[in-house]
C-alpha cells in the first residue's frame, strides 16, 4: 500500500471537494493514510475523481479516520473482501461501470453493519441514506463523519 503524504501547501478545512482542480499522479491499487491513532475507523473513499479523491482523504485522515482509495466499484469490492476491519464506506453514487449503489448492495452483504455514506453532484442518493452532495466542504464531511477520538 502507498501512504497518502501530506503536501508542504496543507489544504485549509473550508477547501471545497468537487470542485475543477488538479488531478493526482498517485499510481496504485489502494493507499492507506498511516495514522498515529490507533483504533481509527478504516474509511474506503470511492471515486473515479483522483482530485475529490485525494482531498477527501486528507480531511478523513487529518479527522482521525485511517483512509483506503479505490477509483472504481470492483477496486472497492477488493478493498472489502480484503480488509476486514472496514467500518465505513464513503463512494460516489456515480461511476462508470459499478455505481455507488450497486456498490453498496454488495458491501452490505460483505458487511452487514457497515455505515454507507454516498456522495454526487448529479444523483440523489436513495432513501433515508447518509449523503453529501458536491461540492462539499470538510465541515460536511465532519457532519456525517465525525473525528475520531484521540487514543494515547
Amino acid at each position: 500500500m502507498i501512504r497518502i503524504i501530506k503536501s508542504a501547501g496543507s489544504l485549509s478545512p473550508t477547501f471545497g471537494v468537487g470542485k475543477a482542480g488538479t488531478t493526482s499522479k498517485t499510481s496504485g491499487f489502494a493507499m492507506a493514510q498511516e495514522n498515529s491513532r490507533s483504533q481509527a475507523a478504516l474509511v474506503p473513499i470511492v471515486d473515479d475523481d483522483e482530485a475529490v479523491v485525494e482531498i477527501t482523504a486528507e480531511i478523513l485522515g487529518t479527522l482521525g479516520y485511517d483512509v483506503l482509495i479505490a477509483r472504481n466499484g470492483p477496486e472497492a469490492v477488493e478493498l472489502l473482501r480484503r480488509s476486514s476491519c472496514v467500518s465505513v464506506l464513503f463512494t460516489d453514487i456515480q461511476m462508470p461501470g459499478m455505481g455507488g449503489e450497486e456498490l453498496a448492495a454488495i458491501a452490505l452483504m460483505l458487511r452487514p453493519r457497515i455505515r454507507v455514506v454516498f456522495t454526487s453532484g448529479f444523483q440523489t442518493p436513495p432513501p433515508n441514506a447518509a449523503f453529501i452532495p458536491k461540492p462539499y466542504k470538510a465541515v460536511d464531511l465532519i457532519r456525517v463523519l465525525p473525528p475520531q477520538p484521540l487514543t494515547l
